[in-house]
């Protein structure tokens, strides 16, 4: 997680924060044209691709076997992110079989790891991980 008060890592197994560290000299290990940071604590010394927020990738949306997760800006004051499950057409917005995430401040990056594993969701203070 990267913040304008530092970077962190969070085993996403378990949403414990596994390390911290508060520089905010992004120049000395953000690669903002890359869209690289350096890693701390257990990812030291690799090169770790940012996605969401400000200078990052966007996360995939869907995972292999079919789930979703869709959202849904209101006036940017406020966002729905909502997981539809493989099989479903709409979910939400046709009224059919979904799950809500999310219901409160704007979203900086929603998404799902690369193996489908793990979904996040990033506000401005807040991190939320949901792991299968």
């Amino acid at each position: 997680v990267i913040s304008y008060h530092g970077r962190g890592v969070f085993d996403c197994r378990t949403g414990i924060k596994v390390a911290r560290d508060r520089d905010e000299t992004f120049d000395a290990w953000l690669d903002a044209e890359q869209g690289l940071a350096q890693g701390i604590g257990p990812l030291a010394g690799q090169n770790i691709p940012i996605v969401g927020g400000f200078v990052g990738s966007a996360l995939p949306a869907a995972t292999q076997d079919g789930w979703r997760l869709e959202r849904l800006d209101i006036e940017s004051k406020m966002e729905l992110v909502w997981a539809t499950p493989p099989g479903e057409k709409d979910g939400f917005l046709s009224g059919g079989c979904y799950y809500k995430l999310w219901d409160w401040d704007p979203v900086f990056a929603a998404g799902f790891s690369q193996n489908g594993a793990t979904c996040v969701i990033a506000c401005s203070n807040t991190i939320d991980i949901w792991s299968r």
